[in-house]
């Protein structure tokens, strides 16, 4: 229930978004979305992270640094 009410608020935080031109905010943090899931697995299931999977972290965050600075 938790997860679908998290969903439900992250859709109408979305389309607010949306709305109010606060589009190009929401668009970098939804890129985040894989980091957001695979980082509390390795932290509470104890889920080893390939080598792969940092360099794609590290390339999502690396990412939202450039945009983020223009």
């Amino acid at each position: 229930m938790a997860v679908g009410l998290a969903g439900m608020a992250a859709d109408l935080m979305y389309a607010h978004a949306t709305h109010t031109g606060l589009l190009p905010v929401v668009s970098v943090l939804s890129s985040l979305y894989p980091v957001a899931t695979v980082l509390p697995a390795r932290r509470l299931d104890d889920g080893r992270l390939r080598p792969l999977q940092l360099a794609g972290i590290s390339a999502t965050f690396l990412g939202v640094v450039f945009i983020a600075a223009g």
